[in-house]
């Protein structure tokens, strides 16, 4: 498989906050053998544990530290963020337009055969009718398509539940939903005891890897504030059936990155 490209897929769902999210990762390489291995470092069982975004780092110093070494995958991965209406039905379809969109619109950034594993619970069989339409506009021999895939066995989306988590925290600070701060630590670029907010902390860990349009060459530059790649439709799909204020504040958040300097 030295020719495939491999995506992953997870959702993050906040009903309450009212939109569910989910993250595709793409990756040049299988990443079941180095998460295998970063999950035994750990002195966790790959075969029986795995990392979750949503179980409590406070009773589980073994997650904090897995997800520190998960974090060292996202430089080498790129994104694609869905927001849908908070219900299964939006979801699932913005889901499979999704898809379509990233494979359409970065064909020359994916290798030519394609190894697509969704999580569970997004299309429950094959005779699901999105999922067929799905499957007569993507799926072919150089493109699979494997659903309801255990996470445990495949552990790239175990890397994708992470994102899609990041990516609902970011959104729901930019929505005025959480105002929370944390140490900078070290290896930041900052004093390691200052306070900086968690959606920022966030965003700086995955701002390079969205699927997008590059920034512009510097010599067309005004400032560096012009050092801004365009995410767009490359690396985002919002529902039109989001609410007007979560498609606005989900463009602001994702629609575009600003790669160059924050210290």
């Amino acid at each position: 498989m030295k020719d495939s490209g491999f995506i992953y897929y997870d959702d993050s769902k906040h009903p309450d906050s009212r939109f569910y999210l989910g993250a595709f990762i793409y990756s040049d390489k299988d990443l079941n053998d180095i998460i295998s291995e970063y999950i035994s470092i750990c002195g966790l069982d790959p075969n029986k544990d795995e990392f979750k975004s949503r179980s409590r780092k406070d009773k589980h110093p073994e997650q904090v530290e897995l997800r520190k070494y998960l974090k060292r995958l996202i430089g080498e991965i790129k994104i694609f963020v869905v927001i849908s209406a908070p219900n299964e039905n939006d979801f699932k379809i913005s889901t499979k337009q999704a898809l379509i969109n990233l494979i359409e619109n970065n064909i020359s950034d994916l290798k030519t055969e394609l190894n697509i594993f969704l999580d569970q619970g997004i299309f429950k069989n094959e005779n699901d009718t999105e999922y067929k339409s799905l499957t007569d506009k993507i799926g072919s021999n150089n493109v699979r398509i494997n659903i309801e895939q255990d996470s445990i066995k495949i552990k790239g989306i175990q890397l994708a539940d992470l994102v899609a988590h990041s990516c609902s925290i970011m959104l729901k600070e930019s929505l005025g939903l959480i105002n929370k701060t944390i140490k900078a630590g070290e290896n930041s670029g900052y004093d390691p005891e200052t306070d900086i907010e968690i959606g920022f902390e966030m965003w700086a860990g995955i701002r390079y890897n969205f699927f997008s349009t590059p920034p512009p060459h510097p010599d067309e530059w005004e400032s560096q504030l012009d050092c801004v790649a365009k995410v767009d439709k490359k690396g985002l799909y919002i529902s039109d059936n989001c609410t007007d204020e979560i498609k606005i504040k989900g463009m602001e958040r994702f629609g575009e990155m600003y790669l160059g300097c924050i210290h």
